[in-house]
């Protein structure tokens, strides 16, 4: 009861308020009659394919309904990409020639299209990965500044692969055309309303707009069809190389990284008027928008983390840089399914990048002690236990790395045809080094002689792990904190 009163009431009350604008749009939506009191229940994509079904029935009755107690899908044996690569994709470049060879020379699964292809393209100095999962390439761990002479340009296609699937009347074979025109509709419509400042209906409709999309490869939903979704990204991969190979034409011009978000250049700054007309010819001739951001700085490890500013000042943080974690959803709360742990870290990296501060100072002087809490959660049946004692956590802990303590680690079940329990330390890398040198090794804490650096790394692990101290009832106390790891952690991140 103690606990109850004092901890899970306390905290429950105070995350709903955390997510009062999450809250409120939903019940905006029952005001205005799109939903009953079950939407407050549903996530965001949820509610993005409840108002397509919606748009759906409204204009085609009956569309998505049950036939013998079954959700209308379409279910896909092999999909030849021949068949579904738009014919006026084109390029001049050989590599690129190839790679539009190769996938028309592609089948794949219906029933399992994830990590069906992959291939690779060299594009000048960044070679571009494209497969099932998304298209992605970059350069790596790289400084970029803009200056008298050179302009970073941030390339964005607006609202892509919905945009994809509605210029080129892409749908789901059982739902059929009306899919398309419903698809622009929505889209239209919520331009109209966020123009007039309609929060509740113009958020509903960017849900329904980006939602419709990624159900299309969805078990259980009604818009299935693996052949639509395929149709949209590859034909999205491919319209994105032909506008990289645009910009590669400009004289002096060069890819930073390229991903399903868009592309981002660096070109000479004489050359901005043949990189605007680059960009006008490609929106004319694939019908879609593309919107521009200009880069003051970026700081690139690759194309899924990065910081880049632009020249309002703006910080754009992706992947490990992100300590914000905002979810994108309606109301802009943070996004509390992703991972909180030790936020100090990124935190110290862009101190260090955009500020130029010293990280280690950054870490000794940090005063939010939340920022040094580190989250474990185990699955597939695995449990933590402490290193030396046994103690069991459970299967979430949470925790930091202090001085002193015991080891972390996850009990996992046996594997098959095995009987006994896996045990995989965590943060388990170890704090010594090695020093001396091949078949002459001693490790820095303990003086341990080792004749190969392998059996070295088995001590390290054992004997020398990270220890932690569980702070799952929080108090703010953080005695013992160990800011060593922490800073270990940050230098990965820098370069």
């Amino acid at each position: 009861i103690n606990y109850n009163v004092h901890s899970d009431t306390w905290t429950t009350h105070k995350f709903a308020h955390e997510c009062l604008d999450a809250v409120k749009f939903r019940e905006d939506l029952m005001a205005d009659g799109t939903f009953d009191a079950e939407c407050l229940n549903w996530n965001d994509v949820k509610i993005g394919e409840k108002i397509f079904i919606q748009r759906l029935e409204a204009a085609k009755p009956g569309v998505t309904a049950k036939v013998n107690g079954h959700k209308p899908q379409t279910h896909r044996r092999a999909i030849a990409v021949a068949d579904i690569i738009v014919p006026y994709v084109q390029f001049e470049r050989p590599e690129l020639r190839q790679l539009l060879s190769n996938l028309r020379d592609t089948t794949v699964d219906g029933s399992e299209i994830k990590g069906s292809y992959n291939f690779k393209v060299p594009l000048d100095a960044v070679e571009i990965s494209i497969g099932a999962g998304g298209i992605h390439g970059s350069l790596n761990r790289q400084i970029i500044r803009s200056d008298s002479e050179r302009c970073i340009i941030d390339i964005d296609v607006t609202g892509y692969y919905p945009s994809v699937a509605i210029e080129n009347r892409f749908y789901p074979e059982h739902i059929g055309p009306v899919f398309s025109d419903v698809y622009r509709t929505v889209r239209d419509d919520r331009n109209v309303f966020k123009k007039a400042g309609n929060v509740t209906k113009a958020g509903g409709l960017k849900l329904a707009n980006n939602g419709a999309f990624g159900k299309t490869g969805e078990d259980h939903s009604v818009f299935l069809d693996t052949k639509c979704l395929l149709a949209i990204t590859v034909n999205g991969q491919l319209l994105q190389c032909m506008l990289a190979e645009a910009v590669l034409r400009i004289p002096g011009a060069r890819i930073l990284q390229l991903n399903t978000d868009g592309i981002t250049v660096d070109i000479p700054r004489h050359m901005r008027g043949m990189f605007d007309d680059v960009c006008a010819w490609w929106q004319r001739f694939t019908c879609l928008d593309l919107e521009f951001t200009d880069y003051d700085s970026m700081w690139l490890r690759d194309c899924n983390n990065y910081l880049a500013r632009d020249v309002k000042g703006k910080l754009k943080r992706k992947g490990d840089y992100d300590h914000e974690m905002l979810s994108g959803s309606i109301g802009g709360q943070k996004a509390y399914n992703r991972d909180f742990s030790a936020l100090v870290v990124p935190k110290a990296v862009e101190a260090a990048f955009v500020r130029d501060e010293d990280p280690a100072d950054f870490i000794d002087h940090h005063s939010d002690p939340y920022d040094f809490l580190v989250k474990m959660r185990t699955k597939d049946g695995g449990r933590l236990v402490g290193g030396h004692s046994a103690t069991p956590y459970g299967k979430l802990a949470r925790y930091y790395i202090a001085t002193d303590g015991e080891p972390l680690v996850k009990v996992m079940p046996p594997l098959k045809g095995k009987t006994e329990d896996r045990r995989i330390g965590i943060h388990a890398k170890g704090r010594a080094t090695a020093i001396g040198g091949r078949k002459n090794y001693r490790c820095s804490m303990c003086g341990a002689a080792f004749t190969h650096k392998v059996h070295f790394d088995d001590h390290n692990k054992v004997a020398h792990a990270w220890p932690v101290r569980m702070k799952m009832d929080w108090d703010g106390d953080l005695t013992g904190l160990d800011r060593r790891w922490y800073m270990q952690e940050a230098e990965k991140l820098l370069f």
